[in-house]
């Protein structure tokens, strides 16, 4: 029988996994293209246009369960669900705020050489940087684009030295409708032999609440890896909301001696205005698999406040049979969401690809 705790560490497992990805960051003697230049005088929508860690991140109502904490699966005691989508969240914020730093880096630390109604331009470095590094925004039709790439100081002067680091799009809020994007970071071009990978961002923000989808592809920071991943959050205006989780190929057994097959697991989790929610997660494939069963599931709820864990369930199902529950615990009346939600992600699909015009004019003539 696949065991209680085996599920559990399937939590464990994916509360840690998203990255906190490390890109090191920052721009000689700055070069103006050609064309009328405003030192100094950025237009702000085209600053607007460019994303920081208040565009993407995530705010949860106020947890018990400190990011990181896992404490037991007892009734009673903080829901391993509820820290989950608290670590998940901070983890998240963190490394999607780290890997958009080269953007932050530039415009704090490099003047812009062009500025114009539809552009910006920044090239430069600073004294104790190796690399140059390129940030051009641009506004076209009614929405912006824009691409930060770098290159060593000692290839200043080749234009085919550039690497794209970052590109996305910026589509501001129609009549009451929200303003929404997407960034597309390439880990494999930065300095950190460790980190690889790249990362595909969408969020949307408005009067409709918040919601960021996020997809990791082959990311590896050096430890483990390459891991496949999602996340994706929708909160509402009032401060609720849904947490929708899934990494692919994972060990859940850690290494242990004949059990090195790797699964896939997703959870969702749900919580209202108060703060009381429920999680479902499923697993399957791997040693699941080999030992039998076609997916492995476990649901907790937990109370508004407190986060501690009300009700909790574990289940298997093998093939061609319906879902057999193996263990509850504690009363599921207190489930402020009574039935289960099946965890679903968009498909990672295939790597993003750079597109034409990702690459600015700028990069080949500097």
């Amino acid at each position: 029988m696949l065991k209680h705790t085996v599920i559990l560490s399937v939590v464990t497992t994916l509360a840690f996994s998203i990255v906190g990805c490390g890109l090191a960051s920052s721009p000689d003697g700055a070069t103006a293209p050609d064309g009328e230049s405003t030192l100094n005088t950025v237009e702000p929508a085209l600053e607007e246009a460019l994303p920081d860690a208040a565009t993407l991140g995530v705010v949860l109502p106020s947890s018990a369960a400190k990011p990181g904490s896992q404490e037991g699966a007892l009734v009673g005691g903080i829901s391993e669900f509820w820290a989950h989508t608290a670590t998940t969240s901070f983890r998240m914020n963190a490394g999607l705020a780290h890997i958009l730093l080269p953007i932050r880096f530039v415009v704090n630390n490099i003047e812009p050489t062009y500025t114009g109604k539809k552009k910006a331009v920044w090239f430069g470095s600073t004294p104790l940087d190796p690399q140059q590094h390129l940030l051009v925004v641009r506004k076209v039709g009614a929405h912006y684009k824009y691409s930060v790439l770098a290159r060593l100081k000692s290839e200043a002067g080749n234009p085919a030295a550039w690497r794209l680091r970052i590109t996305g799009r910026y589509f501001p809020a129609a009549d009451d409708g929200d303003a929404h994007g997407r960034v597309w970071v390439n880990l494999d071009t930065d300095l950190n032999p460790k980190t690889t990978g790249k990362v595909l961002a969408h969020w949307s923000n408005g009067a409709s609440g918040r919601t960021i989808t996020a997809f990791f592809f082959g990311y590896s920071d050096g430890t483990e890896g390459p891991l496949h991943q999602a996340a994706h959050f929708a909160i509402e205006p009032n401060g609720a909301g849904v947490l929708v989780h899934g990494i692919k190929g994972f060990d859940l057994n850690k290494g242990e001696e004949g059990k090195e097959a790797l699964e896939n697991a997703a959870m969702l989790s749900r919580w209202a205005v108060t703060g009381a929610g429920r999680g479902d997660l499923i697993a399957n494939g791997g040693d699941i698999e080999a030992e039998g069963y076609e997916a492995a599931a476990m649901t907790q709820c937990w109370s508004a406040m407190t986060f501690k864990t009300a009700f909790e369930a574990t289940a298997v199902k093998l093939p061609g049979q319906e879902p057999t529950i193996v263990k509850t615990t504690g009363n599921h009346d207190e489930c402020v969401f009574a039935e289960a939600v099946e965890p679903s992600l968009p498909e990672l699909g295939d790597e993003p690809a750079v597109e034409d015009d990702d690459i600015p004019e700028e990069a080949t003539s500097l």
